[in-house]
């Protein structure tokens, strides 16, 4: 999130690119924030109020007031400036391409490094996951009622096209706390690292041979 220090440092020149849309929707959504939300934005931007209300008359804004009207409002920056017409939600990402559009690339990459940061603590620990899921412990192939002998193959009666198998997973809480909060990133992440072992050859072979089969039934 961007802070009152770090606006301060972009000068105050317009950046507006229609002025009937600027003043119409500045006007309309500082007015009808609550009191709250236009101390926030006044002490974002680190301006007056009386700044806003010359945007009302003339349409033109500089980038303090666009992006702390933005980020209190939740609305693109762009469609302040007039250069969007949807009223997209803001984010980080629009932030980082406004200044960047705007000229201002030194904030930009201080804001995307600080964007990044939290990123590549969540892939370090999916990674960590990783490990902790394919983990022999989180596997039990030494149930005494396996359905299948290593020596005798499958089942005869089976068809080739009706191999059944099974597998004994762990449920532990610790388990179903990561199956709950696996996203899609993830179980790629997790899909890799099974392929990986897996050519090493040992027991992680033979679980991706069961995920393969799982995706394509």
């Amino acid at each position: 999130m961007l802070t009152s220090e770090q606006l301060k440092t972009l000068k105050q020149v317009n950046v507006s690119v229609d002025a009937e849309k600027t003043k119409e929707r500045i006007k309309f959504d500082f007015s009808n924030s609550t009191n709250k939300e236009k101390r926030e934005i006044v002490e974002l931007s680190g301006q007056k109020r009386a700044s806003f209300y010359r945007a009302y008359d003339k349409g033109a804004v500089n980038a303090r007031l666009v992006l702390a009207i933005a980020q209190v409002t939740n609305v693109s920056p762009y469609y302040y400036t007039g250069e969007e017409d949807e009223r997209e939600r803001y984010s980080e990402t629009l932030a980082i391409n406004f200044l960047n559009d705007k000229g201002y690339h030194l904030l930009a990459a201080e804001l995307s490094a600080a964007e990044e940061k939290p990123k590549r603590a969540r892939k370090q620990k999916a990674e960590t996951d990783e490990e902790s899921m394919f983990n022999s412990s989180y596997f039990n192939d030494d149930d005494e009622d396996d359905d299948f002998d290593d020596e005798e193959g499958f089942d005869e009666e089976l068809d080739e096209d009706e191999i059944q198998f099974e597998l004994i997973f762990s449920d532990t809480e610790r388990v179903q706390d990561v199956l709950e909060s696996l996203t899609e990133d993830d179980a790629i992440l997790l899909l890799r690292a099974l392929i990986r072992r897996a050519e090493a050859g040992g027991e992680a072979e033979g679980f991706l041979e069961v995920v393969k089969r799982c995706l394509l039934t």
